[in-house]
């Protein structure tokens, strides 16, 4: 399984100028985070059984996490065998964008 796991650096740089032409760059290291890549975005309509059935199995090796009002999802796997794409396929789940075409498609039928 690929590596899904991304190392953040915040660097701040600075320049300290001696002439129009050298320079001495500076750089430092002011935070560090690991960030785990590996995560769907979902809508919660049609998908809600589904999320639970998956928290169920899965437990503390998936994250489901609901970042405000738009009735969106992240599920981010913790699991070292299973990728949240595999999750998402095993249960399935309908992905955010997939969500937005059908609803525009829906949409656009009930406009004709």
């Amino acid at each position: 399984m690929k590596t899904k796991y991304f190392v953040l650096l915040l660097l701040i740089a600075s320049c300290i100028h001696y002439s129009d032409i050298h320079a001495i760059n500076k750089v430092k290291i002011v935070t560090k985070a690991t960030v785990n890549l590996d995560r769907k975005l979902v809508h919660q309509d049609f998908n809600r059984g589904k999320l639970n059935d998956l928290k169920r199995k899965y437990g503390d090796k998936v994250i489901i996490s609901d970042h405000g009002e738009l009735g969106v999802v992240m599920i981010t796997s913790e699991h070292d065998q299973v990728s949240a794409a595999d999750m998402v396929k095993e249960f399935d789940i309908e992905l955010l964008d997939s969500y937005f075409d059908r609803s525009i498609k829906d949409r656009m039928q009930y406009l004709k």
